[in-house]
């Protein structure tokens, strides 16, 4: 009988563990765009120069819902661990502080009608000043008008940039000190901003990597356990 109750005791600890680990585990999914600058406003040169290479980071949770969604387009918010914007040797990351949410994500899926976008922005960027000026945001945006780059709503765990008919467009948008604005939406600057000189390109790869999920610290003593019950268990039976 009491053999019989350590093993159900190690099969509740396994299944408790197996439970947490799918219920806590994340599921990132981190797009990397990069790209050319072919466009650099006199008053952030030197620091920025034709020809240069661009990159950006940005981290989502495949778990979570969009905030906002009609059918035609979906609007996800973006982490701020690890997403990160460089354009030279110029790196910019984004302020997990700031109001409102820190960066996003919006798919078009409008068919021949609207065509089909793609739309990834870093705001509320930390960066050094250049030519006396703040960084603000940065965003990718990608169009395809016959509508056919896209065929659902949801996180895009690939993305194939020849299918998007109007290329694709970076920039990285700098200005005066901006108060963050979180809007009806909550997740863009729209009051105290200006941003007169930017820096842009052209959007020459898109990667995406979804992860593998990671166990949080609880799943992997609850895991723990349940191997230390089986190793209880078989030594007390010999």
């Amino acid at each position: 009988m009491r053999q019989l109750f350590q093993a159900r005791s190690v099969l509740v600890a396994l299944a408790l563990g197996l439970l947490s680990c799918a219920a806590a585990s994340a599921a990132p999914i981190t797009l990397i765009f990069t790209g050319t600058l072919s466009v650099v406003d006199a008053v952030l040169s030197p620091t920025f120069s034709l020809g240069q290479a661009w990159s950006m980071t940005m981290v989502f949770d495949s778990a979570t819902p969009p905030f906002f969604d009609n059918g035609v387009v979906a609007q996800y918010a973006g982490s701020s661990a690890s997403a990160n914007v460089t354009a030279g040797a110029y790196v910019a990351t984004i302020d997990p502080l700031a109001a409102g949410k820190p960066g996003s994500l919006s798919v078009q899926n409008g068919d021949n009608v609207f065509g089909d976008a793609l739309s990834v922005s870093a705001l509320a960027l930390v960066g050094a000043k250049v030519g006396g000026k703040m960084p603000g945001w940065a965003s990718v945006f990608l169009f395809d008008l016959p509508g056919t780059a896209i065929s659902d709503l949801s996180l895009p765990t690939s993305i194939d940039l020849t299918k998007f008919s109007s290329g694709g467009i970076f920039s990285i948008e700098f200005g005066d000190i901006c108060n963050y604005d979180p809007g009806p939406n909550n997740n863009f600057p729209t009051a105290g901003c200006n941003f007169p000189a930017s820096v842009g390109g052209t959007v020459d790869s898109v990667t995406v990597n979804a992860g593998g999920s990671i166990p949080e610290p609880g799943t992997l003593v609850l895991l723990g356990l349940g191997i230390l019950g089986i190793g209880a268990s078989r030594r007390r039976t010999a």
